[in-house]
């Protein structure tokens, strides 16, 4: 009998402690100054509500690109980046400060995401790994809110001639 007791006062209170009250997210943040804070004259900085409400993410971004590599380190997008997508190679040489005899390559893919825009990159690069070294690379997402397309990756890379200087003709 002492069995079936403990059971059912156990069974009854595992229900009552499982049961709780829907979450519910606050509207609004709330800012509290406590008496304490107030009375001992330490100063509490004022935030404004409307401030706190928002963040970059919710707030439309009229830029073309919305990410790119290492943006979240704090990094920028790198100025070479449009004229490598535009092929305009004597830009490029300008940025990256080589010389305008200085042969290079720039190589560009389209994907969905970042991972096929490296797999088409990458079935690429094998190609000129013999004669040509990697000097920069960068990917970056079109913004969604501003394209409408399927492909809203783009990654380049840019690989310098192993030699100094080669002909031109070869470019």
């Amino acid at each position: 009998m002492k069995r079936v007791l403990f059971l059912a006062f156990t069974a009854a209170f595992l229900f009552i402690g499982c049961v709780s009250a829907p979450k519910t997210e606050p509207t609004e943040p709330q800012i509290e100054k406590t008496e304490s804070q107030n009375e001992t004259g330490n100063q509490t900085e004022t935030e404004d509500v409307s401030e706190i409400g928002t963040s970059e993410e919710e707030t439309v971004s009229t830029s073309k690109y919305d990410d790119w590599k290492y943006k979240g380190f704090g990094t920028e997008l790198p100025e070479w980046f449009e004229p490598a997508l535009e092929y305009d190679d004597s830009s490029v040489k300008s940025i990256l400060e080589l010389t305008p005899e200085t042969l290079i390559r720039i190589v560009f893919a389209e994907g969905i995401d970042v991972d096929q825009c490296e797999q088409k990159l990458n079935e690429i690069s094998e190609e000129l790994l013999s004669e040509f070294e990697l000097l920069q690379s960068c990917w970056a997402r079109l913004n969604p809110a501003l394209y409408d397309l399927e492909d809203l990756y783009n990654s380049i890379r840019i690989y310098v001639s192993n030699d100094d200087v080669l002909e031109i003709e070869d470019n």
